[in-house]
């Protein structure tokens, strides 16, 4: 038997290329004034020549946390987020996704605009073998599925399309979008120093997928203490946001875990834009009043994620057979 469906985380920087190395430090960011502004924009103005060959001596001397600020910000300022997920309660199912089936979520996020809209497939194991198994998609607030039993599309029942309930889990549960330069800094701010500093960055290293190259960067946030609300890990993406100007209740995000957990998150960035290509993460175990672990394996959430991050917020399309086509990541699921 199938299992239930599960579905429902500095100021700019520049990167100077110097001889065989790049140099990444913190720079002015007054000369980038809008969310919409683009990411090549923000690359060129850094120094940043898309195309330019990556290798090991120049991640050498390159600043970890400089990357990550790098990287979040330009995620913060993309006006148009779409996110292919696949999202896991606990680890467990994570590790038999391949043999009991499993769901693939993509969401299409125009923060400017406050248009979110959804695509779901699910799989599931005949004789050994991933098969597909159902479909759905929201088109202009609609619901439609379909099913290998009829292999039409049908209408789905009314509601299941609120954004409300959209934006829950959408993106990948961690960094929102639409962002202006100011609020941007403010958000970083506010991350990485309003309680101390909750996120530590390892090693920056060449990885290869698909012919092309990218940048792997292990990155872990853990809780800390905030006052009077006790240890808060992922909450903290939240109000970052509020420090921001923005309320995390009407834009279209939430975060991925817990409050009180932390996350250790793998990105593997795209060189040629300073933006996340895939992620995979790990929630860690929520954390009591004390900063004890209060259940080892509360809320162990896995998450897959793959980033596009077009000009243009489109929805599907039902008269669109690209739209119609089976959802799925292209990086493989040991790619962690």
């Amino acid at each position: 038997m199938r299992k239930p469906r599960r579905r429902r985380a500095a100021v700019g920087v520049a990167l100077v290329l110097a001889g065989a190395a790049i140099t990444i430090s913190a720079i002015s960011a007054a000369w980038l004034s809008t969310a919409s502004r683009s990411t090549a924009a923000f690359d060129e103005k850094a120094g940043f020549k898309p195309g330019m060959e990556i290798n090991e001596a120049v991640l050498a001397a390159t600043d970890p946390d400089a990357l990550y600020e790098a990287m979040l910000r330009n995620q913060l300022m993309r006006p148009v987020h779409q996110v292919t997920t696949e999202h896991y309660s606990n680890p467990q199912w994570f590790e038999d996704a391949e043999r009991l089936g499993h769901t693939v979520r993509q969401t299409r996020v125009d923060y400017e605009h406050n248009r979110v809209t959804e695509a779901d497939t699910d799989y599931e194991v005949v004789d050994g073998v991933q098969v597909l198994h159902a479909q759905s998609r929201c088109v202009d607030g609609e619901g439609h599925r379909w099913s290998e039993y009829t292999g039409t599309w049908s209408g789905r029942p009314p509601g299941s399309c609120i954004p409300e309930l959209i934006k829950v889990g959408s993106g990948d549960g961690i960094a929102p979008g639409g962002l202006s330069a100011k609020q941007a800094d403010r958000y970083l701010r506010y991350l990485r120093g309003e309680f101390g500093d909750p996120i530590s960055v390892g090693k920056p290293t060449l990885f290869r997928h698909d012919g092309k190259s990218y940048v792997r960067l292990p990155v872990k946030v853990t809780p800390l203490r905030t006052r009077d609300r006790g240890y808060t890990g992922m909450m903290l993406f939240q109000w970052a946001l509020q420090a921001a100007g923005i309320s995390p209740l009407t834009y279209p995000y939430s975060n991925g875990g817990a409050a009180a957990s932390g996350v250790e998150v793998t990105y593997y960035i795209d060189p040629a834009t300073t933006l996340p290509a895939y992620s995979f993460q790990r929630m860690t175990p929520v954390l009591n009043s004390a900063g004890e672990v209060r259940d080892p394996g509360e809320r162990l959430s896995v998450r897959r994620s793959e980033y596009a991050f077009p000009e243009r917020w489109r929805p599907y399309d039902l008269a669109n057979p690209t739209d119609l086509e089976p959802i799925a990541l292209t990086w493989h699921r040991d790619i962690r």
